[in-house]
């Protein structure tokens, strides 16, 4: 019995040998074989994937350009009416205005109360000021304004007054402007410093810088005097 078991188990053991050894080799080839196949399939979907995605990207990135230029060029053209129509009514304002001004000259009020009545007329125009005010109302309403403001504040400040002092001037500018209807020569206004209080003619100058401003504005000067010393 053992004589023949010793064969059976070299035997098996022959097999076992036998049979691992090329099936792992198989195995290794194929791996060597495969591999490189199969990643440069991955290589390629990964790329294909890529180039998919970036071309959708395009797409969509192209339909949005489509109305983004359209609302573009339809604000361009928005605005290119928008700027013709601001010259038509600036040319349609200055005409306006320069009928006022010859009919000043032809009034013979051509003149610091002429200057007053005209911004006041002016800012109705543009309504920077209630169409309905009169003249010192529209004065006023236009010296609560931030660009008034601004320029008062430099205004007192170079004249050393008070801001208070040329506000209260306001009350009755008007009133005092018929007292200073002389010295103009019906090409500029001026603003004499013998002619107004200082209070006054600050107030004036002020209004008159804010109108050299808008369009259209009124030619002028302020006149200082050199008094000799003592006499002022």
């Amino acid at each position: 019995m053992s004589f023949f078991k010793f064969p059976t188990r070299l035997t098996t053991a022959v097999r076992t040998h036998t049979v691992r050894r090329p099936t792992y080799r198989i195995r290794t080839t194929i791996n060597r074989c495969l591999w490189p196949a199969i990643n440069h399939a991955q290589r390629n979907a990964s790329l294909m994937c890529h180039e998919a995605i970036e071309d959708q990207l395009k797409r969509i990135q192209e339909q949005q350009d489509t109305p983004l230029k359209h609302f573009q060029e339809l604000e361009q053209q928005c605005q290119e009416r928008v700027e013709q129509k601001n010259i038509q009514n600036r040319e349609l304002l200055c005409a306006a205005l320069e009928e006022r001004t010859k009919r000043m000259k032809l009034e013979g009020r051509y003149n610091a109360r002429g200057a007053l009545e005209r911004i006041v007329y002016q800012a109705k125009l543009e309504k920077k000021i209630s169409p309905t005010a009169g003249i010192s109302e529209g004065l006023r309403e236009l010296a609560e304004g931030r660009e008034f403001t601004d320029i008062l504040e430099l205004e007192v400040k170079a004249r050393k007054l008070y801001d208070w002092q040329v506000m209260e001037a306001f009350d009755n500018l008007y009133r005092e402007s018929k007292y200073s209807a002389n010295g103009n020569d019906d090409a500029i206004i001026i603003v004499s410093e013998t002619s107004w209080m200082d209070n006054h003619r600050a107030a004036l100058v002020c209004l008159l810088k804010l109108q050299s401003s808008w369009p259209c504005p009124l030619a002028w000067k302020e006149e200082l005097h050199e008094f000799p010393k003592g006499d002022k």
